[in-house]
């Protein structure tokens, strides 16, 4: 039977009360459910299931049920009671011996290269831990990422056989994020990564003997999606944000609890929406965070991260002398930790290999271990310059957060382009990782005749906050002279700088998702770039980045730059307000003199059904200029849920 959406594919060994909607043959409006599914009350818990209205179905039903008892000598079958869905349990799709469950796919950052990721949520609705001890595709068992990286013959479970475990060959890894074990209340996803094409069934065994059978649905394009998750700097507060066309959030729940406040930040036509969200109860760093949707059209779409409000500012391969590090201004400690084979570069490993994939299960094994050791750092990979569009899909989900780090500057092929080659890579980043964080790597070494000038590195930096980037760690500060850089005061200054902006912006970028990035031309001839951020319902933050510009394998002139932007006066910028914001003023962190004015009737009409009829006006832009617009209604709390709309 097909069922419509993906995300409402998901079916277990089913109680008889449940048949009697599968013989539904239509929905009968936006708050129906999937076939089998148990109607959703108004407070978010399934209700009791509705009669078929096909009357014939039901005697076809009820005569199959009468031979059923002929046949087995009129004995009575004993039959799996309903489930008692406990008080402020979340809607889940389905709930089975005491498990609340949910089926959907990752959405890819590369479509059409195949690796798609089907995530099972599975939340212990019980009162005791429970872990999950076995998983099995089609009957074949799922070994562990631990048993993988085992050496040939170490395997415990293959000692004296000559066998060493393997996966199905449809599958390129599989995982229980963030740990197979889960505590009374607590919600993992088990993510199945499919190389080719997927099982039919997905087994879970767990050390109680209680087992769960999901039937996996074909891969389609969700048409939901959670796209960020971010945080104020003190965790009271989250933001969600969402692509959902012309439908809305109903109800939201976080670890398992309805939330009864939140505020719906509505976008207009300018991009993603959002909701501001007073967390029902206390978070840290690194602690796993499982966010869930619920529709006005009855879709769910849910999410878990681990908790991370940035901004971590770090160095890769730096000396770790706490003197270095101060007089770069970088974190004593960023928070997040890089995976050790290769420094976490999948990218490289896989080409060393000749294998896609070939990075997974160390990386999920070190994972694992890092979580059980240390709950509260962040493991990260990185994706280097042999980067190929199928590892986007195969490692954009595995880790807590993902590095970009492009070195297109040195290695790319054309030095002009190599700004844009810098940002395209970043967003792949950004949407493999998405809604985990994800970080960048300035490139900050020698390759070239030069290193990086002060303004490159300040532009692509500010791009890829404004990209929603939550960590710095500049790539390499105190290697050796032939490859690094500190014989380059003018950059290590804006290193410095840099740093000091973000430590000083971060309750503002910490919160920060990106909503929209488009060329504009100002006047005849003359293109910028207009990077648009909203960080909550705190405000908006505008970068604008100067697309005129010269630049060298080496200095030239007489100013001795290679980088020289043709700078530009009187530089002013439509920009689209959502509905939500109030419209106060903007104040210039980049640049000269930035003002938020009402447009006169020539202004170009970006998002015509949006609250538009803005600008920014710069009175001076060099490579770029950054400016940060406050909500004039930003210290409201969120509304209640009654009054979100």
């Amino acid at each position: 039977m097909a069922l419509r959406t993906p995300e409402l594919y998901m079916a277990t060994i089913m109680p008889p009360h449940h048949m009697v909607g599968r013989f539904r043959r239509k929905r009968r409006g936006p708050s129906s459910r999937r076939s089998g599914a148990l109607p959703r009350r108004e407070d978010g818990r399934l209700g009791e299931p509705s009669l078929p209205r096909d009357r014939a179905a039901l005697l076809m039903t009820l005569c199959i049920a009468a031979c059923a008892l002929l046949l087995g000598g009129c004995t009575t079958a004993k039959v799996a009671k309903p489930q008692a869905i406990p008080a402020g349990a979340p809607g889940f799709d389905w709930i089975e011996s005491g498990f609340g469950l949910g089926v959907q796919y990752a959405v890819p950052a590369q479509a059409a290269y195949g690796y798609e990721t089907l995530e099972v949520y599975v939340s212990n609705l019980g009162k005791a831990s429970v872990r999950c001890a076995a998983a099995r595709l089609d009957g074949a068992l799922l070994p562990w990422a631990s048993a993988l990286t085992q050496a040939p013959g170490t395997n415990p479970a293959t000692v004296g056989t000559n066998a060493a475990p393997a996966l199905p060959k449809a599958v390129a890894w599989w995982q229980c994020y963030p740990s197979a074990t889960l505590a009374a209340g607590e919600t993992i996803v088990v993510q199945v990564n499919f190389r080719l094409a997927v099982g039919r069934e997905l087994s879970l065994e767990f050390a109680d003997g209680r087992r769960l059978k999901v039937m996996i649905p074909r891969y389609r394009a969700p048409a939901k999606e959670i796209t960020a998750i971010t945080w104020t700097p003190d965790y009271k507060r989250l933001y969600v944000q969402y692509r959902s066309v012309g439908v809305g959030p109903q109800q939201v729940w976080v670890n398992g609890r309805l939330v009864g406040k939140w505020q719906r930040l509505r976008a207009g036509d300018v991009g993603p929406e959002a909701l501001a969200v007073a967390l029902p109860g206390a978070v840290i760093a690194g602690q796993p965070v499982a966010v869930r949707l619920l529709f006005e059209d009855g879709a769910t779409r849910q999410a878990l991260v681990r908790a991370w409000a940035g901004i971590g500012l770090d160095a890769y391969a730096l000396n770790r002398a706490e003197t270095n590090r101060a007089a770069l201004g970088l974190d004593a400690d960023s928070g997040v930790r890089l995976a050790k084979k290769y420094g976490g570069d999948v990218a490289c490993t896989d080409a060393k290999a000749n294998h896609d994939g070939a990075s997974a299960a160390a990386v999920i094994a070190e994972r694992e271990a890092a979580y059980a050791r240390d709950a509260q750092h962040l493991l990260a990979v990185h994706y280097c310059t042999s980067m190929r569009p199928p590892l986007w899909n195969i490692y954009g989900s595995i880790a807590d957060a993902v590095y970009a780090n492009p070195y297109r500057f040195s290695y790319g092929g054309n030095l002009r382009k190599y700004l844009d080659e810098e940002e395209t890579a970043m967003t792949r980043s950004w949407l493999s990782a998405r809604p985990r964080p994800w970080l960048y790597m300035p490139e900050a070494f020698r390759k070239r005749e030069r290193a990086l000038e002060a303004e490159e590195l300040r532009t692509l930096v500010w791009v890829a906050l404004a990209r929603g980037c939550k960590g710095l760690s500049y790539f390499a500060y105190d290697l050796p002279s032939k490859t690094g850089y500190k014989d380059l005061p003018a950059l290590s200054r804006a290193i410095l700088e840099l740093n000091a902006a973000v430590r000083s912006h971060a309750a503002e970028l910490a919160p920060l998702a990106p909503v929209s990035a488009r060329a504009i031309e100002t006047t005849k001839g003359n293109w910028v770039k207009l990077y648009v951020g909203w960080a909550g319902e705190k405000g908006l933050l505008a970068v604008v980045r100067n697309l005129d510009f010269e630049v060298d394998a080496k200095p030239a002139g007489a100013d001795g730059r290679a980088f020289r932007p043709r700078v530009k006066s009187d530089v002013t910028v439509p920009i689209t307000i959502p509905p939500w914001f109030r419209p106060a003023l903007a104040v210039a962190w980049v640049g000269d003199n930035v003002e938020l004015v009402k447009a006169g009737p020539g202004l170009p009409a970006i998002a015509p059904r949006a609250t538009a009829g803005w600008q920014l006006k710069f009175a001076r832009l060099d490579a770029l200029g950054v400016a940060w617009l406050p909500n004039g209604a930003e210290n409201a709390p969120p509304a209640a849920s009654a009054d979100k709309n």
